[in-house]
């Protein structure tokens, strides 16, 4: 009987972990941007318009940066990764679009997904929700 209660007990602190996960990526809406100017820009055009998918080669070309040097540099500024950085800002323009009442279709082309399953199970992953639970549960989308 011990161990049947044990079980319960690590199922319920299981679900509570799982709990606290999922709230704490609701909040995670911040993008920090490089303070180097060719980084900058390019992070800029990217907030600007999600849905380029211009390689990191390309972008260090465009900028005049080695590629291995932007990937360096990118990384130290922002705390992420181009590709980390990049699907973040997705999602925030995802549910700034979302919050506006944009149809989820619509955003997940907008923002750059190629179809609407990738985005919703991006989306999923990162919030811990689908994009309606996301509304539906009243995510403070302020941050």
């Amino acid at each position: 009987m011990a161990k049947r209660g044990g079980a319960a007990r690590r199922l319920r602190l299981v679900a509570v972990l799982v709990d606290e996960l999922a709230a704490g990526a609701r909040t995670s809406l911040h993008l920090a941007l490089p303070q180097e100017r060719r980084l900058l820009a390019l992070a800029t055009a990217l907030a600007d318009d999600p849905a380029r998918d211009d390689t990191l080669e390309q972008w260090a070309d465009r900028i005049g940066m080695a590629r291995r040097t932007l990937t360096r540099r990118f990384a130290a500024e922002t705390g992420l990764s181009f590709a980390q950085w990049r699907q973040q800002a997705r999602l925030l323009k995802a549910v700034q679009l979302l919050g506006m009442g944009e149809p989820v279709t619509a955003v997940a082309l907008t923002v750059g997904y190629s179809s609407v399953s990738a985005f919703i199970e991006t989306f999923r992953r990162h919030f811990g929700c689908t994009p309606s639970r996301f509304f539906a549960q009243g995510a403070d989308t302020s941050r």
